[in-house]
């Protein structure tokens, strides 16, 4: 199989056969994955939206930790620096970033919009992991060229919608896009789920992920030394307790170092990334929360059990900044 890089306007095609291979192997492991969660024959709904969302995340992050994770990482980095798109002010990447897609599913049919958060280089890059059966993508020609006040203005007219090219796309297939390009990814119209991972490749580091450098090389820190069950199983129980907890200073009441302790680093990488794609999810949906306390606090619970298991989504800090609350002040000052 021939791998293609698509750029804004052209494919460089190249040929890997460890990065088809690891591809392959990442998708094995998903498919297993979604059989031993539970999630293989889910479609989407609104009334089981955090349930569904719940089993999402902690794919989402076995996948990210992951030994094929760790392997595409490096072949996507090399992939990068030998595009057009590499320039030496292009010094960080970020670890892969899985999206899953299930069926109907309304939660992950993101409106348009543009990647860059502020950088002054910033390139996306997304691979599929399954074959994808609607168009997964779509975007505006030439809008990685528009300055973002205009963007911006743009993205509020539904009129954009005219001038959409829709990008079909195969696993396998890498699409590397400017930061600036205004896109979307659509709904998912089949019956079958489907996944994908991004990277970003910025001149300074990513203010929501850690960043990598890419004159480093990478170190398998990747010690798949833990059972599937027990991980689960801690996961699911820190989630019950942001979902209880009304007192921030109680979360290190509740049996959280008990599981802190009790949990080797790849397990932290895990559980800490999951909690913040969770917490995410709720913060940006409108879908309906059947809990004890209000929404606000599930999401600064489960923001602040994901800091103190290793902060490894920087959003998670991001979103807690904005609440002007003198207990979570002390906390993000306590805990980094």
């Amino acid at each position: 199989m021939v791998l293609k890089i698509k750029t804004n306007n052209t494919f460089v095609k190249i040929q890997d056969s460890m990065l088809e291979t690891e591809i392959e192997r990442l998708e094995i492991y998903f498919r297993e994955l979604l059989k031993k969660i539970g999630l293989e024959n889910e479609t989407w709904s609104q009334i089981n939206f955090f349930e569904l969302e719940k089993k999402k995340s902690i794919i989402r992050g076995l996948l990210r930790e992951s030994k094929h994770s760790y392997k595409i990482l490096k072949q996507l980095k090399q992939a990068f620096k030998n595009s057009d798109f590499s320039t030496e002010t292009i010094k960080f990447y970020t670890k892969l970033y899985p999206m899953i897609h299930l069926p109907n599913d309304k939660s992950e049919s993101v409106g348009l919009h543009f990647d860059n958060f502020g950088n002054k280089e910033f390139f996306t890059s997304w691979t599929a992991i399954t074959n994808y059966k609607y168009p997964a993508l779509s975007y505006i020609k030439n809008s990685q060229n528009f300055k973002k006040l205009i963007s911006k203005f743009l993205i509020k007219f539904k009129i954009l919608n005219l001038f959409l090219s829709n990008i079909n796309i195969q696993k396998g297939e890498i699409y590397i896009w400017n930061g600036n390009m205004i896109h979307k990814g659509n709904l998912n119209t089949s019956k079958d789920i489907s996944a994908a991972f991004q990277i970003k490749f910025t001149d300074e580091n990513f203010i929501h992920e850690e960043s990598l450098n890419l004159k480093d090389e990478l170190e398998n820190q990747y010690n798949l030394d833990f059972k599937l069950e027990d991980l689960i199983d801690k996961y699911n129980k820190l989630i019950n307790f942001g979902c209880k907890i009304d007192n921030i200073l109680k979360i290190k009441e509740n049996k959280i170092d008990f599981y802190l302790n009790k949990s080797n680093n790849i397990e932290k990488k895990i559980i800490s990334f999951s909690l913040s794609v969770l917490a995410q999810r709720i913060f940006t949906s409108n879908f309906p929360m059947i809990n004890a306390i209000k929404k606000e606090d599930i999401i600064k619970n489960l923001d602040l059990i994901s800091i103190i298991f290793g902060a490894e989504n920087l959003s998670s800090i991001h979103r807690l900044n904005k609440f002007n609350n003198k207990e979570i002040n002390e906390f993000l000052g306590r805990g980094l």
